[in-house]
């Protein structure tokens, strides 16, 4: 558990670090960390959501933010706004490698008995009680995600998605009162 901090430490200082002079050196050096760790841990650089977000991050910021001090087919961007939106990318990688390579190296029980140790001392029961309670908050969502869908209609765009999360929100904590009831219920008759 201590190397795995250790490891997660050393990531986050790395990413902390990275700047424009020196991204040449830490980001490569990053990666090439990760890869004698744990070559497995890049999978998770296969999702197209993190791609999209991150070139998001690369592409529209510059282009709408800033000083337009440079021009590329005629679009002009911020050349400052577009370096500093690379520096951001790369630290955002190495953070989510950082943080994948110590979940990935730390098992749920030995997490737990670290935890005892502090003053977490029912986190395996927290814990538990929330992975039982994930399945039916998922449930929700999607759920209501899916009404969401039909009922678009007319309405404003911010409207309807405020209308939305209001929705998921109260039936979350609909569920949460019936969960803790049932929860508290069995451990009254299990004492």
């Amino acid at each position: 558990m201590k190397k795995s901090l250790f490891i997660l430490t050393v990531f986050m200082a790395i990413a902390v670090s990275i700047n424009l002079t020196n991204q040449y050196i830490l980001f490569p050096l990053a990666l090439v960390g990760v890869a004698i760790l744990n070559r497995s841990v890049f999978r998770i650089l296969l999702r197209w959501k993190l791609w999209f977000f991150l070139a998001v991050l690369i592409l529209a910021v510059p282009l709408f933010a800033g000083d337009k001090d440079a021009s590329l087919l005629g679009v002009s961007y911020s050349s400052e706004l577009f370096r500093t939106g690379i520096v951001m990318v790369q630290r955002s990688i190495v953070i989510l490698l950082g943080l994948k390579l110590f979940t990935s190296r730390i098992s749920l029980d030995r997490l737990a008995a670290a935890m005892r140790q502090t003053r977490f001392k029912k986190f395996s029961q927290v814990f538990s009680l929330s992975m039982r309670a994930l399945p039916g908050i998922r449930s929700i969502t999607v759920s209501t995600f899916h009404e969401h869908r039909k009922t678009r209609g007319e309405r404003n765009f911010f409207l309807h998605t405020f209308d939305y999360a209001v929705k998921v929100a109260v039936r979350v904590l609909q569920y949460a009162e019936n969960f803790s009831e049932e929860h508290s219920e069995r451990e009254l008759s299990n004492d």
